[in-house]
């Protein structure tokens, strides 16, 4: 009764260490997480469309991201941190401003080191723009961000 008792321990113990030693070396996690529209045309439908997303990478500076759009369409892609001096980092600080006031993008987005980017391609040839911040590192579910289409839509983006 003891060795079993031991090995159900012993057992146990790996286990958890070996949960631990993969979020501690930032082994990949996935996040999940939801897009809602907020001004377009789809945010003016009765019913609007709430979408998915399936954030990937434990670590900055990158990682890959699929959004589910209505109709099985999936929207994969690849993210990266946006570098304090890209002088392309403001491009969608309508869109970060939109969704969460005014101001917001340059007093909370821009140069910081949790910012990153991406653009989808959907399986329906569609593409989509996208940007999140990881507000608080350590913890993704403080992930927040912004999305474009093509048709005119922005979308609050949460995890």
């Amino acid at each position: 009764m003891l060795g079993t008792s031991l090995g159900v321990r012993s057992a146990k113990t790996t286990v958890l260490l070996t949960f631990a030693y993969a979020m501690l070396g930032g082994c990949a996690i996935m996040v999940p997480g939801h897009l809602y529209p907020v001004q377009g045309p789809l945010s003016r439908e009765s019913t609007p469309p709430i979408y998915t997303a399936t954030l990937n990478g434990g670590v900055l500076p990158s990682g890959s991201i699929t959004v589910h759009l209505a109709s099985a369409i999936a929207c994969p892609g690849d993210w990266k941190a946006v570098s304090r001096d890209d002088p392309t980092a403001s491009q969608m600080s309508a869109a970060w401003d939109e969704v969460y006031g005014s101001g917001y993008f340059v007093a909370n987005v821009l140069g910081k080191r949790t910012f990153s980017r991406s653009v989808l391609t959907c399986t329906n040839a569609e593409k989509l723009n996208l940007e999140f911040l990881v507000v608080e590192r350590g913890k993704p579910s403080s992930t927040m961000g912004v999305v474009s289409d093509g048709a005119g839509n922005i979308f609050k983006l949460s995890f």
